[in-house]
């Protein structure tokens, strides 16, 4: 007797695929953002902006393409974390 396997399946299309490439894109901007503002610091906003976006992109693609709804809401949490962060230190009241 075959046992049923009762997951969902992912279904991967062209706007699937755009996402993907674009959370790449996204991760290596990222990491050079994170490099380059090391040394600059300039580059902070440019880099938490980048890692909001990333941090989204990842969300949804872990809802659309993977089926893991927990690891999106993490990534959502993450992100507004990120988000209430950077508009604080814009206010001038954060760190």
């Amino acid at each position: 007797m075959k046992k049923k396997n009762n997951k969902k399946k992912s279904i991967v299309n062209s706007s699937n695929i755009i996402f993907i490439d674009l959370q790449a894109i996204l991760t290596i901007i990222v990491i050079i953002l994170f490099i380059v503002s090391i040394f600059n610091n300039k580059y902070a906003i440019a880099l938490e902006i980048s890692l909001i976006l990333d941090l989204l992109c990842m969300a949804f693609n872990s809802i659309k393409i993977y089926k893991k709804k927990k690891a999106a809401i993490v990534y959502i949490v993450v992100a507004l974390g990120v988000l209430i962060f950077l508009i604080l230190k814009l206010m001038g009241i954060g760190v």
